[in-house]
């Protein structure tokens, strides 16, 4: 669809008012305006290891954990599934929370693996693992 869109036979039609028809023509060049100036970046998947300064004891290995951003000290709270604040991120996560899709303790007592799925773009992050 993108390569007939940018296709010389597309373009030479999208001058003509009557095209698809003369009633269709301004719901297509709504449609094309909207498919070629969509958002095209791809998308990745990724699991990046945080550091966590834990309140008591770390969780137990594989446990889900809950992450959101704590006010009072600029980190990120680590929460358990109901809720109670166990730890503290204090780097940035390099990528926004809404492209958070999991979050679990892991391997490494004193970290969490936090899987994204968003824009591949290149920002600072963390180790990945």
């Amino acid at each position: 669809m993108e390569e007939w869109l940018a296709s010389e036979e597309d373009q030479s039609r999208r001058i003509n008012m009557d095209w698809p028809t003369s009633q269709s023509h301004h719901e297509w060049e709504q449609f094309y305006l909207h498919e070629t100036r969509g958002d095209r970046r791809t998308w990745k998947r990724e699991i990046l290891n945080y550091q966590v300064s834990w309140h008591d004891s770390s969780p137990p290995h594989g446990p889900r954990v809950i992450l959101e951003p704590n006010t009072a000290t600029g980190g990120i709270a680590v929460l358990s599934p109901d809720f109670r604040e166990l730890g503290l991120i204090e780097t940035p996560l390099g990528r926004p929370i809404s492209q958070i899709v999991s979050a679990r303790t892991g391997n490494d007592p004193n970290a969490i693996a936090v899987e994204f799925f968003g824009p591949n773009e290149d920002v600072g992050t963390p180790s990945t693992g």
